[in-house]
């Protein structure tokens, strides 16, 4: 009987293990990038991105509504393309990287939208400054296939708005606006099978 059980329960394993799908976050092919406007500018748009990130995907192949991803953006590495301008907003006034050094997101549900999965709508929370704050958008899976090195990738996009103030970065309003556009493009390789990335 206690062989039976242990059978059994290596059995389930198997099968969880087979319908799972880990992945982790291709920096140097991905792009997470911010544009906000500097009405003292007359309102030309400040275009940058961080340059170092990580994540790991967690796709569940049996329940995709159980899938998980979570991010996390290193926040000294902000680029606006002029330094004066980066040390300011790495600075108190901004992001305060020295006393947060990260900005972290992790999902919370997803919702699909078609039946293959490659659009949906993806729930999760936002860490900045220190302040949690739900956010909620759409993804689209871009690209699904091997890239020339063979590997298994995947490519998901996204775009969503957030409020600076929000999240306690409330400094020269309304002189620099309060929402933020983020756009991302994402890929992801695939690791080996096995236990699940993300609890």
């Amino acid at each position: 009987m206690k062989k039976y059980i242990i059978f059994l329960l290596t059995a389930i394993l198997m099968i969880s293990i087979t319908n799972a799908a880990n992945y982790v976050l291709d920096k140097t092919h991905s792009v997470i990038m911010f544009q906000i406007n500097n009405y003292a500018q007359l309102g030309i748009p400040t275009i940058g991105r961080f340059k170092n990130f990580e994540g790991i995907l967690y796709i569940d192949e049996k329940d995709f509504t159980k899938s998980n991803v979570k991010i996390k953006v290193f926040t000294n590495s902000l680029d606006t393309g002029n330094s004066e301008r980066d040390r300011h907003l790495l600075g108190e006034d901004f992001f305060n990287a020295e006393k947060y050094p990260l900005i972290e997101f992790y999902s919370t549900s997803i919702t699909p939208l078609i039946k293959d999965n490659s659009q949906f709508i993806l729930n999760g929370k936002m860490v900045m400054l220190g302040v949690e704050k739900e956010i909620s958008t759409y993804v689209k899976k871009e690209q699904e296939g091997k890239n020339f090195m063979n590997k298994d990738i995947i490519i998901y996009s996204t775009k969503f708005t957030i409020n600076r103030a929000d999240f306690g970065m409330n400094k020269y309003l309304p002189l620099i606006d309060n929402k933020v556009d983020i756009t991302l493009f994402l890929e992801f390789i695939k690791q080996e099978e096995g236990k699940k990335l993300i609890e």
